[in-house]
This record gives C-alpha cells, structure tokens and sequence, in this order.
C-alpha cells in the first residue's frame, strides 16, 4: 500500500485580508514552492510549482492584488 504524500507548510501569514500558506514539496530531488490562499469561500492554489520561495510569495501576492482589482 502507496503512503501518502503530504507537503510541508513553510510560511504562513496574512496578506490584504487573505490567508496566504506556502509549501513545500520535495520530489525526485527537486524542491517546488506552491502558494495557498485562502478566503472566505475556501482555498485556491495561486502557484502549483514556484521554483524558490521567494518566487511562491510574489505569486501569491500577485493572484490576491488581481483579485481586489
């Protein structure tokens, strides 16, 4: 039986009213950033596969400035 594969939480904080949680994921010896949101309706993934963290965070600050317009 297969173990499931659960990412890290790296960095968590709050960013213009939204929940923003960054993690981490390593795999096959390479490491990726994804960027969560979330909102009053749930979550959505802002970045699937950021390549430094740094990178995740612009991204997630990015889908929540488009989102407040």
């Amino acid at each position: 039986m297969l173990e499931p594969h659960y990412p890290q939480k790296v960095l968590s904080f709050d960013y213009r009213g939204f929940d923003i949680k960054i993690t981490i994921d390593e795999t096959d010896d390479e490491i990726t950033y994804a960027a969560w949101i979330g909102y009053d309706y749930g979550w959505a993934m802002a970045t699937p596969a950021a390549k430094s963290r740094s990178e995740a965070i612009q991204k997630a600050k990015q889908w929540t400035d488009t989102k407040l317009g």
